[in-house]
């Protein structure tokens, strides 16, 4: 269904996709960052892949907190 020109649908779902698009982005930073500050590394991934993947696992849920709590719940 097509939304109607400045519709209070249409305007709640673009808020909600960019607010999606923007968490991703956070998300995806943040998780760069704790990646690189625990040292979770490609070197690590090659030695021991199931530590690397529990590692960044963590940090993936680490990260989604902390942007729920800055985006979502704030």
């Amino acid at each position: 269904a097509q939304c109607l020109v400045g519709s209070e649908m249409c305007i709640r779902d673009r808020h909600l996709y960019e607010t999606e698009q923007e968490a991703k982005r956070q998300i995806d930073l943040s998780l760069s960052r704790l990646a690189k500050e625990r040292g979770i590394t490609e070197e690590l991934k090659a030695t021991d892949p199931l530590k690397w993947v529990q590692e960044m696992n963590n940090a993936k849920h680490s990260a989604e907190e902390l942007v729920l709590n800055e985006i979502i719940y704030h």
